[in-house]
């Protein structure tokens, strides 16, 4: 048994900044694996409130920290 977290306020709040700088940044542009103007949109969409994109945000955060932590490490 979990408990549910808040995201989506957290994502639309104390963490919007957090969100834009990983998954717009350049470095994750830059692999190529998703396309950033949907991602853009995505996450105006989501700040905005007029969808609640959390469950794809945090996908797409997890995604992102994963390849930072083991995609990008050197040899």
């Amino acid at each position: 048994m979990g408990f549910g977290v808040p995201l989506a306020q957290w994502f639309r709040n104390q963490l919007a900044a957090y969100v834009r700088d990983i998954l717009l940044s350049e470095r994750a542009s830059q692999r190529g694996l998703v396309n950033r103007d949907a991602v853009g949109r995505l996450i105006e969409e989501h700040q905005k409130g007029v969808r609640d994109h959390s469950a794809q945000i945090w996908a797409l955060l997890s995604l992102e920290e994963w390849c930072r932590a083991w995609w990008d490490r050197p040899s």
